[in-house]
């Protein structure tokens, strides 16, 4: 009888680092999307602020004019400029900021991580840079960004394989219509309520 001889067997008891690396890779453009999202609105609380302590400034100066009489111009035209810039602020921050972002975050699932959001208030848009597993991934999402209520015209303007990372995700860039108009008219109105 020959004994045969069985080879050793090796055991790798390392778990894949696939899932790893996606996740550490949407916790950090999370992290990154959140402070870039915290700065934007400090910065416009910042000039609400500056833009409101103006105001005050010049309505005072108003008053103590008006006490005399008479309105310089300059004032009058100061006024009128600081008015529209405050409204104008006013207007950003009443923007569904909130409505936008659970919209994106509920269209992503595993297979997508968001890398950056470039909304535009006055033209009524948005661009949202992400990364996919797969292609499949992609036009996942961009099917549930179609199905959502916050945008419309969603399309991808550009994709690619990032063939120097491991497992190849593809980067692309959509560009959508964000539909917050309907919706602010009718808060201002008091019909969303």
């Amino acid at each position: 009888m020959t004994s045969r001889c069985i080879p050793p067997l090796r055991l790798a008891f390392e778990a894949p680092t696939t899932f790893h690396f996606f996740g550490q890779v949407a916790t950090i453009a999370s992290i990154l999307l959140a402070l870039t999202l915290g700065m934007h609105y400090r910065h416009i609380q910042i000039s609400l602020a500056a833009t409101e302590a103006s105001l005050a400034a010049t309505h005072q100066a108003k008053l103590r004019e008006s006490r005399r009489g008479e309105v310089a111009p300059e004032l009058r035209i100061r006024t009128a400029e600081e008015l529209a810039i405050a409204n104008e602020v006013i207007r950003r921050l009443s923007l569904p900021w909130e409505d936008l972002f659970a919209a994106l975050e509920s269209s992503t699932d595993d297979d997508v991580v968001l890398i950056a959001i470039e909304p535009d208030a006055d033209a009524g848009s948005v661009i949202i840079a992400a990364e996919a597993r797969t292609s499949q991934a992609m036009m996942d999402y961009g099917q549930r960004l179609m199905g959502s209520a916050r945008f419309g015209d969603v399309r991808i303007q550009n994709h690619q394989v990032q063939v120097q990372e491991p497992q190849k995700p593809i980067r692309f860039t959509i560009a959508a219509r964000w539909l917050f108009h309907a919706d602010t008219s009718k808060r201002q109105t008091g019909g969303g309520r």
